[in-house]
């Protein structure tokens, strides 16, 4: 086993060895091929290709409608605005996720209530949820965090007892499955992002899904309001098709065309993804001061992975803290990082009080204290994350092994190291 690295000992893994196994995303010809066609052709800005996208994620997520926008962000605003949410309203949310999940509240005039998560998951604790209702309460967005499904029958429940909007917020979970039925099909509305990282790269882009044709409707008013003409009812919003709600958010068929053929890819980058990241759990289940980030519960058959979050003991390495651990694990040859996600409401963006529009104009604007959410706040300082692994192989399950072993087994040697700072000598 021989000593760390960061000691002086080799490392596990030699720099550099691995790095295809994680490259993301993975464009070959056929993309390029798509991509210039539509350049060729003048179609940067418009094109049928968008329409055999939507179609194709409708198949995807097993609903009748699906509207494309630049990025997850502008994707979750649509969601909100169709859902209704507005001035007074309230808004519910987990901590633990990326900020674009909840911000478009913000900008809608809501407010926001963050809950906390379930210790196993990570994902929304139905339990908290319904303490946090109240009668401002018009909707919530379920985050199926790290590829993991939310509770949803839970969720869905709570949400129907209490007459809220459900939001899905898929971003993590291309092609996942809670209890057999795809995400993005599960609530009133989901959202998922594209961004270059996630199992579905289209570069940027995002998409909504929903099987509710009256919120595609309103959703459409976001950015696709020239869309209204082609339905036959005479809603309100049919007089808003010549602009909308006055927000350009259409996106450039060239992300469709690169997120038509990644769908064709995107099972077995799924496959591939899962089958060596649970590989990976069981090692770490069986090594002393490491376990998955993660028990899965009742949704594990059917999640996916958009990263590897896993946890440290605090009782095998007292007093380390997760940067110092991950550096530790750098040094071994492991990509491993903290978890990127600082918990929302600790953020001044959402501990600002009044209008999300006054923010940039006062630099003096009174902080509220954040809410405690005590299992978040204990567990998300003892995460660490691995990249997405694309390219499993058995040389590189053996070798993450190895890495997590002769840390464990050196946890003395990285308590002394933390504790004097030699670390950072």
């Amino acid at each position: 086993m021989g000593s760390l690295a960061v000691a002086g000992g080799h490392p596990c893994i030699p720099a550099q060895t691995f790095e295809a196994a994680t490259k993301w995303p993975h464009y070959g010809p056929s993309e390029l091929e798509a991509v210039s066609r539509l350049v060729t052709k003048g179609e940067v800005s418009r094109s049928d290709t968008v329409l055999e996208f939507e179609q194709e994620v409708c198949k995807l997520c097993c609903c009748r409608h699906a509207l494309t926008f630049p990025n997850g962000t502008l994707a979750m605003l649509a969601a909100m605005y169709a859902v209704g949410i507005g001035p007074g309203d309230e808004v519910l949310c987990p901590s633990n996720t990326w900020w674009g999940s909840i911000s478009p509240a913000l900008w809608l005039g809501a407010s926001v209530s963050f809950c906390d998560c379930e210790p196993g998951t990570l994902c929304l604790d139905p339990e908290d949820v319904l303490r946090r209702i109240t009668p401002c309460t018009k909707a919530l967005v379920a985050v199926h965090l790290w590829g993991l499904p939310a509770p949803m029958s839970e969720l869905r429940d709570l949400c129907t007892r209490h007459g809220i909007a459900l939001i899905e917020d898929a971003s993590h979970a291309h092609g996942a499955r809670y209890k057999g039925t795809p995400v993005g099909s599960l609530g009133d509305i989901a959202v998922f992002s594209c961004q270059a990282s996630k199992l579905l790269p289209m570069g940027e882009g995002g998409f909504l899904s929903t099987d509710s044709s009256d919120l595609y409707e309103a959703a459409l008013l976001i950015g696709h309001g020239d869309r209204l003409g082609s339905f036959s009812s005479t809603k309100t919003q049919h007089r808003l098709a010549a602009t909308g709600a006055g927000i350009k958010a259409r996106p450039t068929p060239l992300v469709a065309a690169l997120g038509l053929h990644q769908l064709r890819s995107l099972r077995r980058h799924v496959a591939s993804t899962s089958e060596a990241f649970r590989a990976l759990e069981t090692c770490l289940d069986s090594i002393g001061g490491f376990a998955r980030g993660q028990t899965p519960g009742d949704a594990g058959a059917g999640r996916v992975y958009y990263e590897f979050v896993f946890r440290y003991s605090p009782e095998h390495f007292p007093g380390v803290l997760a940067p110092d651990l991950a550096l530790i694990l750098q040094k071994e040859g492991v990509r491993c990082d903290i978890c990127r996600y600082p918990l929302l409401h600790q953020l001044p963006l959402f501990r600002v009080q009044g209008d999300i529009r006054d923010h940039a104009n006062s630099s003096s604007s009174t902080l509220v204290d954040a809410i405690c959410l005590p299992v978040c706040e204990t567990l998300q300082p003892r995460l660490l994350s691995l990249p997405a692994i694309k390219t499993p192989t058995l040389e590189l399950a053996e070798a993450y092994d190895a890495a997590f072993r002769k840390v464990s087994a050196h946890a003395e040697t990285v308590v002394d190291l933390c504790a004097t700072g030699a670390l950072h000598e």
